[in-house]
């Protein structure tokens, strides 16, 4: 059975906790947000339906993501 390195596990943890740390705003529309660890920071995805919740979601992220750059390219959608 192989592992994952070290690093890689790492990195995985950090999308988790991330991800977590916003789905525990309790806000429904951050549900679907994800992060992905990239070289240069924490990439935020998703789409959300006002520009508090994108700028939630970042503030959120910076909190947990370790001194890691935050790139948010959640969409804001609106649903009339």
């Amino acid at each position: 059975m192989r592992t994952k390195p070290v690093f890689e596990n790492a990195v995985n943890g950090l999308e988790s906790e991330v991800e977590r740390a916003i789905r525990a705003t309790g806000r429904i529309a951050l549900r679907a947000v994800t992060a992905e660890a990239r070289p240069e920071g924490i990439v935020l995805f998703g789409r959300v339906p006002s520009y508090y919740e994108k700028q939630l979601a970042q503030a959120t992220a910076q909190q947990v993501a370790d001194n890691r750059q935050v790139l948010n390219e959640i969409e804001v959608v609106s649903c009339r």
